[in-house]
């Protein structure tokens, strides 16, 4: 399963954020997608106090198997991160 992603697309009040990470195949996928989406709305409140920036790099932190993530704001601005 070389090369393929599986994302998940997560709305806040202020922004959109859209995950990827590598397939597994197994039920990893679906638990990845179930603990960042947990995460998002627990700390919905305090995310959309953040700077687009700020949340990429705590996202990155959190939740090491993410391997792409974009995050836009209902003004139009986006910010993407890839892992090299």
């Amino acid at each position: 399963m070389d090369g393929l992603k599986v994302g998940a697309e997560f709305k806040t009040t202020s922004h959109r954020i859209e995950c990827f990470w590598p397939a597994s195949g197994k039920y990893l996928d679906n638990k990845t997608w179930h603990d960042v989406g947990v995460w998002i709305s627990k700390c919905g409140r305090a995310i959309d106090k953040k700077d687009r920036k700020d949340l990429i790099a705590e996202l990155a932190d959190q939740f090491p198997v993410l391997n792409e993530i974009t995050i836009r704001d209902y003004a139009g601005l986006a910010d993407k991160w890839s892992k090299p």
